[in-house]
């Protein structure tokens, strides 16, 4: 039976479709992108004020009279639904090549600092220019971010220490955006719960602008370096045996990785759990070429995050609930069975 392993095989230079569990790459694709699509279709018509799907396709097609329903679809849903796409496909492909960059499965952007310091950097750039101006919000983040990955990247322990560092680095920066946001004039009318545990509220069209722009320059970076992370992952020595310079690859997965989180992170908060439940469930599933757990982390966390933020906003009687937190409900059971299949094997 086919696998990821097609992904990786094949000369040089010869173009290989991939194959899942026996589907054509191709196939796969239109499946997975048909799932996201509809899910997404599905996902405007919920919330607080209930939309007919029929009324949804009608203002997205331009055949409604712009009534209620159509103000509703276009200027509240709609940009809410593509920033949950965008938001959970870069951080969802973030988490997977963190842990390749630091050949780690168990570190997470969440869970060593990463996002933490880049909503640090966004909350101090409101407070100086304005909450409106979002380009200068993920810019600031995007400093702090290249800076943290590039500490931690001259750190020389591996294993649980580094994890533990990374843990106890998050730590301190949350403590110190909980800080940061209890101060009225800082926070720009944001709760602590939205910057801290996350939350898609705000969406709108020039915050998605800016995300997609930011993961499209990072899947640039990225361009044809499914082989290094796989051999990456194997840790620093084995790649230098099999002629990959990983010093040299990981300055450009480490800017990959602070155009993905940075932008996200800024505009919506610390959303966890997506960076390290996504690549573990497809690792379950027996995917672990780079060139599959990439663009399939992106398309899954997507459809994870759309999922959670629409029940979110819909399922709790109108009051809306941290994305984070049921993202921990899904997220949790699978990196504890990760974690259990691990210590068995």
């Amino acid at each position: 039976m086919s696998d990821d392993k097609t992904a990786v095989a094949g000369p040089r230079g010869t173009a290989v479709v991939p194959r899942v569990h026996g589907i054509p790459g191709w196939a796969g694709a239109v499946l997975v992108l048909g799932i996201v699509l509809l899910t997404a279709a599905l996902a405007i018509g919920f919330g607080p004020t209930r939309v007919p799907l029929h009324d949804v396709a009608a203002a997205l097609l331009g055949r409604s009279p712009g009534g209620f329903a159509s103000q509703i679809v276009l200027q509240v849903r709609l940009p809410r639904v593509c920033a949950a796409l965008a938001c959970g496909a870069a951080l969802a492909m973030a988490g997977a090549l963190v842990q390749a960059t630091f050949a780690n499965p168990l570190v997470d952007v969440s869970l060593v600092g990463i996002a933490p310091v880049a909503c640090v950097g966004a909350v101090v750039a409101a407070a100086l220019f304005g909450t409106a101006n979002v380009v200068l919000a993920a810019g600031a983040a995007l400093g702090l971010t290249l800076a943290t990955l590039s500490a931690l990247a001259r750190v020389r322990v591996t294993d649980l220490r580094f994890t533990l560092l990374g843990v106890a680095f998050g730590a301190l920066c949350a403590a110190l955006l909980g800080v940061l946001v209890s101060i009225p004039s800082i926070a720009g009318g944001r709760s602590v719960a939205s910057w801290v545990f996350g939350s898609l509220a705000l969406a709108d069209w020039p915050r998605v602008a800016v995300l997609v722009v930011a993961t499209a320059v990072a899947s640039v970076f990225l361009h044809r370096a499914a082989r290094s992370l796989d051999v990456a992952c194997l840790g620093e020595a084995p790649a230098r045996r099999l002629g990959v310079d990983v010093q040299r690859a990981r300055r450009r997965w480490i800017v990959a990785i602070a155009l993905l989180v940075a932008p996200a992170v800024s505009m919506f908060g610390v959303i966890g759990f997506l960076g390290i439940a996504v690549p573990h469930a497809l690792r379950l599933v027996g995917i672990r070429a780079h060139r599959l757990l990439l663009p399939l982390s992106a398309a899954a966390g997507a459809w994870m995050l759309l999922v959670a933020d629409t029940a979110a906003r819909s399922g709790f009687g109108g009051n809306e609930v941290p994305v984070s937190f049921l993202l921990a409900l899904i997220g949790a059971p699978i990196l504890m069975r990760a974690t259990l299949r691990g210590s068995r094997g």
